[in-house]
């Protein structure tokens, strides 16, 4: 049986949203005769209501469907940084003024910051461990999957947690996250992510495709499905509404887009990487 691809990005706690898009993508995975295979892209928690319900959904769906992947976003990290310092860390003041107490709400059912960080380790080890194991990137067919973005001048390899996952970004004066948006290369690696907010539709570039469409902003989760037999590249998304079809912003740069030919785009790259022994990307953890 055939793989299709989804892709999901920043749920940021709307657990109602994920549920549904997730129905969807498993009805149009049947209907193409198709294996599903998710990669989520980090933030599953922070400022939504229900983080705990997200991280459950991810962990069960990764569980059913082989080569399913949690990607490591900047939120989870915080949180984890939260976690093992008992909330003592510079980072942990981060964590709570950008959505952390939300989740704190949605796992201890009342503002107790105090008391979540023993409950998480005694009643929900299982979701620390998928969190600790979430990888900062994997390949899918040619497509790099991360977080927030990479250094499109640096080796894979030299790129960790600060970039794949948009630690750095909470620098101050750190202009990563527009230099990744802006750059312009029709002939680097495709890369597919979330972590900046594009607007209400996904954005597509002659490099990247852009799909967090804030779900917790905006009321609007997006996936997008990619068939790594045709490379139809589609997207889909869901709202208060239900869940449609909907059509990608074409950013042409100069070099048109991803979007307009695919296949041809891949399997240059994947040409590419075999003639210069370049590996697949890796699922770089952090412990």
């Amino acid at each position: 049986m055939q793989t299709i691809d989804f892709f999901i990005a920043d749920t940021h706690g709307e657990s109602v949203l994920l549920m549904q898009l997730l129905s969807f993508l498993q009805r149009h995975a049947r209907s193409r005769g198709a294996e599903p295979r998710y990669t989520f892209l980090g933030d599953l928690v922070d400022r939504g209501p229900d983080s705990k319900g997200c991280v459950e959904t991810a962990i069960r769906t990764i569980q059913r469907h082989e080569g399913s992947v949690l990607l490591l976003g900047n939120h989870e990290y915080m949180m984890l940084d939260a976690l093992d310092s008992n909330g003592k860390s510079e980072l942990s003041g981060s964590w709570a003024l950008n959505g952390g107490m939300a989740t704190v709400e949605s796992y201890m059912g009342k503002l107790d910051i105090k008391g979540m960080f023993p409950a998480l380790k005694a009643n929900f080890g299982h979701h620390v461990a998928a969190i600790r194991n979430a990888s900062l990137s994997v390949e899918r067919h040619g497509l790099l999957a991360v977080h927030a973005g990479i250094e499109w001048t640096m080796d894979l390899a030299d790129q960790g947690v600060d970039i794949l996952a948009g630690i750095r970004d909470m620098k101050p004066y750190s202009n990563f996250r527009e230099k990744f948006l802006a750059h312009v290369d029709p002939k680097a690696r495709p890369v597919i992510h979330g972590h900046t907010i594009i607007g209400m539709r996904p954005e597509v570039t002659e490099n990247r495709i852009s799909i967090d469409t804030g779900a917790s902003r905006n009321g609007r989760l997006t996936a997008c499905i990619v068939d790594p037999d045709t490379w139809d590249i589609s997207f889909a998304q869901s709202t208060e509404a239900g869940v449609r079809y909907i059509e990608a912003r074409r950013l042409d740069r100069g070099f048109g887009t991803l979007l307009d030919d695919p296949k041809r785009v891949f399997e240059a790259y994947r040409s590419t990487s075999a003639e210069n022994g370049v590996q697949a990307a890796s699922s770089l953890s952090i412990g």
